[in-house]
């Protein structure tokens, strides 16, 4: 049997900010990428560099990347690079992530 954990979690915390960011992410990755951004972009405030703002960035990044709107993924590329000082240490490998997909047309 199957189970959708992304559904029991949206369940359990349909509000949450956690939750929401997660299957925004992951309906960028799958293609959804309008309903994926309209989940993430309420909580990416670019004013601080945070762990949560610069994981939604990075895939605002991807979002605007596959969209074709150069400046906005310029916008997102500039910050995410101005800041990768401070990007942990699983940001930094979803950012070398998520630049490969971009690199290769993804």
């Amino acid at each position: 049997m199957l189970i959708d954990t992304q559904k029991i979690a949206i369940d359990l915390d349909s509000k949450g900010d956690c939750i929401k960011d997660t299957r925004g992410s992951v309906l960028i990755e799958k293609g959804a990428v309008d309903e994926g951004v309209s989940l993430i972009n309420g909580h990416v405030d670019l004013r601080f560099a945070d762990s949560t703002t610069l994981a939604g960035a990075i895939y605002l990044c991807l979002a605007s990347h596959i969209k074709e709107d150069k400046k906005e993924e310029r916008r997102y590329f500039n910050y995410i690079t101005a800041n990768a000082d401070k990007l942990e240490t699983d940001e930094q490998a979803l950012w070398g992530r998520i630049r490969g997909k971009m690199e290769e047309g993804g």
